[in-house]
C-alpha cells in the first residue's frame, strides 16, 4: 500500500532542532513544503523508473499498463515545470513502500541540492530515480557529473530520512544496549534484528539502513 494511502499518524516538524528525537518523515509533505506538485503515472511499465522530477516544461512517456507485452507503446504526455512523477505501481503493490519512501524523498533532495544544475542544463531537464539507484556504488572519482550527483543525492536522502544521532540512538535501543559506544563496532549476524527494527520504523530498505549505519561509523564490516 502506498505511503500516501497510509496517511501517517506522525508528520515531521521541520523546525525540530533535537535530531535525536524520533520524528517520522513524510516525503509527500516534504514535496508540499518545497512547492512542487506530485502526480502518479506509469512512467515505466514496471518499477524500472520509480520517480522523476521535471525542472522545466517537458514531456515523458506514459504506459497504459504496468506489465510490458510485445508491441506495447507508451504515449507522450506533457508536464509542467516543478512536477514530480511517481510510478503509479506504488499505489497497488503492498510491499513497495520502502522503495517509495526512498524514491520520493530522493526527488525532494534533488530539488534542494541540484535544482540549479538541472535548470541550467537543458539536455537534462529531469532527474530520474531508477529502481536500483539506492544500491551502494563506490565512487572512483571519474564518474559523469550526473552519476556523481545521484550518488551524492542518495547519501543526502538517507541522511534526511535517518538523521545521524537519531538512527544511532534507535539502533542501540533496538539491540537493547545500555550505552552507545564511541567507536564503530563490527557487524555481527544478531545485529540484523536491530536493522530490521529500523527498517520497520523508518519505512526504508534493509540495505539502505545498513549502509547509513556504516556511513556514520556506527558499523564496520567484520574482518
Amino acid at each position: 500500500m502506498s505511503l500516501k494511502k497510509w496517511q501517517r499518524q506522525s508528520t515531521p516538524n521541520f523546525s525540530q532542532k533535537d535530531l535525536t528525537k524520533l520524528c517520522l518523515f513524510d516525503p509527500y509533505l516534504f514535496l508540499d513544503k518545497l512547492g512542487y506538485e506530485y502526480q502518479w503515472a506509469l512512467i515505466s511499465p514496471g518499477l524500472q523508473i520509480s520517480a522523476m522530477t521535471l525542472f522545466s516544461d517537458s514531456y515523458w512517456y506514459i504506459w497504459s499498463k504496468s506489465s510490458y507485452e510485445r508491441g506495447d507503446k507508451p504515449k507522450i504526455k506533457d508536464f509542467k515545470k516543478k512536477t514530480v512523477l511517481i510510478n503509479e505501481r506504488f499505489l497497488n503493490l503492498k510491499k513497495t513502500h520502502y522503495s517509495e519512501m526512498f524514491a520520493v524523498t530522493h526527488e525532494g533532495c534533488h530539488i534542494i541540492k541540484d535544482r540549479h544544475y538541472f535548470e541550467e542544463h537543458s539536455s537534462e531537464v529531469a532527474s530520474i530515480y531508477r529502481a536500483n539507484d539506492s544500491k551502494r556504488i563506490y565512487w572512483k572519482g571519474n564518474e559523469p557529473t550526473v552519476e556523481l550527483i545521484e550518488r551524492q543525492n542518495d547519501y543526502l536522502t538517507a541522511a534526511v530520512i535517518m538523521p545521524k544521532e537519531q538512527i544511532k540512538t534507535e539502533f542501540f535501543k533496538a539491540l537493547r544496549w545500555k550505552t552507545i559506544p564511541n567507536e564503530p563496532i563490527e557487524f555481527e549476524p544478531y545485529m540484523k534484528r536491530g536493522i530490521a527494527a529500523l527498517v520497520k520504523l523508518y519505512d526504508i530498505g534493509f540495505n539502505v539502513v545498513k549502509y547509513r549505519l556504516q556511513d556514520i561509523n556506527v558499523l564496520i564490516e567484520s574482518k
